[in-house]
């Protein structure tokens, strides 16, 4: 699928694609869907509601796919096996129910983040628990798998997702199931931020002195709720001199190749938003990181890094950030 305003995403597919070999196009296929007009996902109020409704649009393209594997005799067996699904592509579960082909979950995140999925509900139907007050909770729960107690508003993100599918696939230390990850030789040579906050982090990075690799993107323009873009000129939200008094020990950037850069000896600590590729990249180069989550379930991946893990420092933890959002 190819989400509007996404370059960096087709970018990476389009040339994972043309590495294949003739023996890869044997065993794996990419199929480009055609692009949509954007201009239908205008009044989407945020970048996660225009995904959505770009996963959407795609159901009757995806069904069309599917009943294609089912074309020729009635005796000839189908073509098709399974469907696995990503945890944002449940739409397409009930296309995979409407052939009757197994549909299977992937889930992007990490174990503990299932088994709380998992057991929440058990909360309401075994012990009576109201789990929709588990957001203003200051009660904390122990679950099941974790040593420490776990504040209820980080559990509550886990309420939305609907196993609906026929199993799931999920990061474990058991079953090496993707992403996969690449590891690279070292080489030599947001919405979520408003821009006093952006000035703010400029001045405490010059100030520590420390050099520093500083990826800095555009946010969403206001009038599609886009995917983050590039600056063409970083003064503009930088303080006046930043870039001049800086030159000889940091660099701003935009996207960058994470994985190359934490491979890199002289990397010596990650300020990371915890999404789990992120966490899962740091411990495969063992970068020490500073959490700063924003959304989802990166609450609970902080919380697992710095609390029950010690493998991580805190930036910060707001659990009731959760409930605001």
């Amino acid at each position: 699928m190819e989400l509007p305003g996404d370059p960096i995403g087709i970018n990476y597919t389009n040339s994972f694609n043309s590495s294949l070999t003739d023996d890869d196009k044997d065993r794996i296929q990419f199929i480009h869907f055609p692009p949509i007009d954007p201009d239908l996902f205008i009044e989407c109020p945020t970048v996660n509601f225009r995904a959505n409704a770009v996963i959407e649009a795609h159901r009757p393209i995806i069904r069309e796919l599917v009943a294609s594997q089912f074309e020729g005799s009635q005796d000839q067996a189908p073509h098709l096996n399974a469907l696995i699904v990503d945890m944002f592509c449940k739409p397409m579960i009930d296309v995979g129910k409407e052939f009757g082909v197994p549909t299977y979950m992937f889930l992007i995140s990490n174990a503990v983040f299932l088994w709380i999925i998992l057991y929440i509900p058990t909360l309401q139907d075994e012990h009576g628990q109201d789990i929709s007050a588990l957001a203003n909770s200051t009660t904390e729960l122990m679950i099941p798998s974790y040593a420490v107690a776990v504040p209820p508003s980080v559990c509550h993100i886990c309420f939305w997702t609907n196993l609906r599918s026929k199993g799931l696939i999920v990061i474990s230390e058991v079953y090496t199931v993707g992403p996969m990850l690449k590891p690279e030789k070292p080489k030599p040579n947001s919405d979520v931020l408003q821009w006093d906050q952006v000035k703010e982090i400029a001045i405490a990075v010059e100030k520590s002195g420390y050099r520093i690799r500083w990826s800095l993107r555009r946010p969403p323009t206001e009038d599609l709720k886009n995917f983050p873009g590039e600056y063409t000129d970083y003064n503009e939200v930088l303080p006046n001199g930043f870039l001049e008094r800086t030159a000889d020990k940091g660099k701003v950037v935009g996207w960058v190749p994470q994985t190359e850069v934490l491979a890199n000896v002289a990397v010596g600590g990650f300020i990371s938003h915890c999404g789990w590729n992120s966490v899962k990249e740091s411990l495969w180069y063992t970068v020490p990181a500073a959490t700063w989550p924003m959304y989802a379930e990166q609450q609970l991946n902080a919380f697992e890094l710095v609390k029950e893990l010690g493998l991580a420092v805190e930036i910060s933890l707001d659990y009731n950030q959760l409930s605001k959002d």
